[in-house]
């Protein structure tokens, strides 16, 4: 390793490695999933097999069910919820597909609030918003039902479950930032959780409501398990993607529209919106979630405003669900992109939304009923298929089944280079030496095809956790290279050990990869090569190295070993 570390740092790196076997609860390296309210196994089926969904986010709302259900409180639904949620997680199980335990909606039944008069209606609506927030009951209801689920979730240890604390956070006299009291809330559900359940990873969204702005003050959460994701939604410009629930103006994107401070909304400007996501996630070296995104399905443009909005969560290595499936007919992208009914009001026509949310109100109307949404008349035949929307959604869910696809020398699609000494080159982490890029040209040579290279590092503060973000979503030919300039005491114990576990959560997330160890420096060389040898690596001697050629020479002499080995055996099969 060229790199010079410090005592301090190499001290830091060890700390920092021990700290990644929590992450190892999340067993794929990239998330792309749909928001159900369902559990049916047949229907969950359709998602993975049809849609190649890797994750669910299920929608836990006593709020809504209540009117299904046709009981008297959300209390009462929540007991239903429960009961059914052992049934949902061994549907999901049965299927090897991760799923989110989202408490979508409270099990509240509070009082109601004082009367009072106020001057308008934003007085009105920030008084008892504020007023929710303040009752101490609230919480307690919160913290009883989520030492519930967790305690049946601690039954799944090996399963991959998260747990996502409570859907969009907002208290509007605190806007634009999320609820002041919702850290606190967070933080004190979080250790009531991890009393109960302390495998699976805690989903924490700042707020307000489905917003990121929270996120420029939100402090991070404390969890000795050290198994934190953070979450957001992506519903903006909120006029365009709810064009018909709210407003009743047709509006294409990109547009101008008032949300934020106003102006053009395009693609680029969605990027400088998620900027205080962006900076907590560098700050603190956490992973980022998108639990819900989506558009109205007759909203001109849908499919290209779903295009862009998903290419933004993949460049920046964001999880992600999309709202919703089989849930409210105006996200609906298994039929056509129009609206559902138009009937004639007032001498005007409007568009009627037939929405299939069940239980959602009392009477069964949801969203807003009517809009004067003026599409022309040969719209109004609904199609069933895949619509426009669907199908950009399908070519990115499509994407996860590249991450189970095997290793083959015929095609390297990516490098990913791990190590503790990258530079900062315009914003941009890269290798202080050049071995990967050389790689890079040699793969080129050796089969064509010229492949991507991706850098995560250990040590530096923006990633404080190693492996947690940004991870790539494939991995063919992945470099290691930590730990050869380790000043601390190098025995099996505390230096072989979290190695061995940063390569087994290497494996985990990157099954069919081929893994390729540097080392060469007494002790540590030798620790590695054995470890590498436990763990199905290859161990790369750089010990004879004398500059940047020379270990990049004798890395790509064990890639070569490697590939041609791979190739003969594919050979030998046909």
């Amino acid at each position: 390793m060229m790199g010079k570390i410090t005592r301090t740092a190499c001290l830091f790196l060890l700390a920092v490695i021990i700290t990644i076997p929590a992450f190892a609860e999340a067993k794929k390296a990239r998330y792309r999933g749909f928001t159900v309210c369902f559990y049916d196994f047949e229907q969950l089926k359709e998602v993975k097999e049809k849609w190649h969904a890797n994750q669910v986010r299920y929608m836990m709302c006593p709020g809504w069910k209540k009117w299904e259900y046709k009981v008297g409180t959300s209390a009462e639904a929540m007991e239903r919820l429960l009961a059914s949620l052992p049934e949902m997680l061994e549907n999901c199980r049965k299927l090897d597909l991760p799923v989110i335990v989202d408490l979508h909606l409270p099990p509240t039944d509070s009082p109601n609030p004082p009367a009072k008069k106020f001057n308008n209606e934003t007085e009105e609506r920030n008084y008892y918003s504020d007023w929710w927030w303040k009752q101490k009951s609230n919480y307690d209801d919160m913290e009883k039902v989520w030492k519930r689920i967790a305690a049946i979730t601690a039954q799944y240890p090996e399963q991959d479950i998260w747990l996502e604390l409570f859907n969009e956070p907002l208290n509007w006299a605190d806007f634009p930032q999320g609820p002041k009291v919702w850290p606190q809330w967070a933080q004190k559900l979080t250790d009531e959780i991890r009393k109960i359940d302390k495998s699976h990873p805690i989903l924490v969204a700042s707020g307000p409501g489905q917003l990121w702005y929270g996120f420029s003050n939100f402090p991070p959460i404390k969890d000795p398990c050290d198994n934190v994701i953070y979450t957001l939604h992506m519903w903006q410009p909120f006029l365009y993607t709810h064009q018909g629930y709210s407003g009743d103006e047709i509006r294409s994107w990109p547009g101008k529209f008032n949300d934020g401070a106003g102006g053009m909304w395009d693609k680029k400007r969605i990027i400088a919106e998620l900027y205080q996501a962006r900076e907590f996630q560098k700050k603190y070296g956490v992973r980022l979630h998108v639990g819900e995104f989506g558009v109205a399905r007759y909203a001109p443009n849908g499919d290209k405003y779903l295009r862009e909005v998903m290419e933004i969560f993949e460049d920046f290595g964001w999880d992600w669900n999309m709202h919703g499936m089989k849930e409210a007919e105006i996200w609906n992208i298994e039929c056509n992109d129009l609206a559902d009914v138009y009937k004639t009001k007032n001498g005007k026509q409007e568009l009627f939304q037939s929405i299939v949310n069940e239980g959602m109100t009392r009477n069964g109307v949801r969203y807003q009923a009517y809009a004067s949404i003026n599409h022309s008349p040969e719209t109004t035949t609904i199609k069933s298929g895949l619509s426009k929307r669907g199908a950009e959604v399908l070519k990115f869910m499509s994407r996860n089944l590249e991450q189970q696809k095997s290793f083959s020398p015929a095609k390297i699609r990516k490098v990913f280079v791990v190590e503790d000494n990258l530079q900062d080159n315009g914003g941009v982490r890269k290798s202080a030496g050049n071995y990967g890029s050389i790689l890079q040209r040699q793969l080129v040579g050796y089969n064509g095809s010229k492949p991507e290279i991706a850098y995560t590092s250990l040590i530096t503060p923006e990633k404080l956790s190693g492996l947690r973000h940004p991870i790539p979503d494939i991995a063919d030919i992945i470099i290691v290279n930590i730990g050869d300039d380790f000043k601390g005491e190098v025995n099996p114990g505390s230096f072989g050990k979290p190695y061995g576990k940063l390569l087994s959560d290497l494996r985990q997330l990157y099954p069919h990869s081929r893994i390729f160890c540097l080392g060469g420096k007494v002790p540590q060389g030798a620790l590695i090569a054995a470890t590498a040898r436990e763990h199905d690596a290859e161990y790369v001697d750089i010990s004879g190295c004398k500059n940047m050629t020379a270990i990049a020479t004798t890395l790509w002499n064990s890639v070569r070993q490697v590939l041609d080995s791979v190739r003969k055996s594919e050979v030998a099969a046909k």
